[in-house]
Formats: C-alpha cells, sequence, structure tokens
C-alpha cells in the first residue's frame, strides 16, 4: 500500500457484503484502481467512481484475458506480452482499453521475472494515463472480441511435467 501518501487504500477480503460496498462507497472516490484483484465486481461496486473502475491488467488484451494471463503468455510462446489500463465492465477483462504497452519476451522469462517487469510497466503507465483519464483526455477503446483468448487458473497438477 502506499503509505507514503494520503491516498486511501482499501483492500477488502471480498465485496459482496453490503457492509463492504458501503464502506466503499463512503469514500467518495473520483476513480478505482485494481490491480491483481481477482475478484468480478459487480454493478453496484462499478457504480461508485464517477470515472469508473480501473484495472492494470497483465497482458495485451484482448489477449489472454482471466486469471493466469502472464503463465498463459509464456506458455503460448508469445514473443511479446504487456500492460493493458481498462475500464472494468461485468465481463472478465472485456471493458474498453485505455492504454497498453507492449514489452519483448524472452526465452528465459519465468512468471515471476515476467511479473516483476509487468508491475514496473504498469505502475509506470498507470502514473501516466490516471491524470489524462481524470482530464478527460483518453477515449476508451472497445476491445476486439474476435481476437479475444481466455487463460484460465492454473492448478498445482498444472505444473507436472
Amino acid at each position: 500500500p502506499p503509505s507514503t501518501t494520503s491516498l486511501p487504500v482499501f483492500q477488502p477480503p471480498g465485496l459482496r457484503r453490503p457492509e463492504a460496498v458501503e464502506e466503499l462507497a463512503s469514500l467518495k472516490p473520483d476513480v478505482i484502481v485494481v490491480c491483481a484483484f481477482g475478484v468480478i465486481l459487480r454493478q453496484p461496486v462499478l457504480d461508485i467512481p464517477a470515472k469508473g473502475v480501473l484495472n492494470v491488467h497483465p497482458s495485451l488484451l484482448p489477449r489472454h484475458r482471466g486469471a493466469s494471463p502472464i503463465a498463459a503468455a509464456i506458455l503460448a510462446g508469445d514473443e511479446q506480452t504487456g500492460v493493458t489500463i481498462m475500464l472494468l465492465d461485468p465481463g472478465m477483462d472485456t471493458g474498453p482499453i485505455l492504454s497498453q504497452r507492449a514489452i519483448p519476451m524472452s526465452a528465459w522469462d519465468t512468471s515471476g521475472s515476467l511479473g516483476e517487469r509487468l508491475a514496473e510497466v504498469g505502475a509506470d503507465l498507470l502514473v501516466e494515463v490516471l491524470p489524462r483519464w481524470l482530464a478527460d483526455e483518453i477515449k476508451p477503446q472497445p476491445q476486439d472480441d474476435s481476437l479475444a483468448t481466455q487463460s484460465t487458473l492454473l492448478r498445482k497438477e498444472d505444473g507436472a511435467i
């Protein structure tokens, strides 16, 4: 959490309880940013901030929507991957795109090493995008669903050789 700023950080275990939604709404956020949250947010939560809920997703959407995009990029043998900042909608990584940044992949990338690089890229991209989004300087672009691929949640047995 950003302890050196005055930004409120809200990390609930879930947002199904009405009290959690009410607590979030009481903050009166202009925008909410989620990253590696792992929960599909329902419409009442998406409706809280005036400027929506942004997601920092570690793939170049619409490729590798879903729970394990970093592993999916490695398993697919992708030559590049990246970060997408998108406006959340009720679907699974289906909302309109605000910005993307691609990075090359190497044969030596692991989920851990690639995740670290993507986290840095995502943080840098968010710092650039957020003020422009709040100033209405970005027009969200719909995703091309015909290019979408899905990544599923990996299980322990998926690592067996």
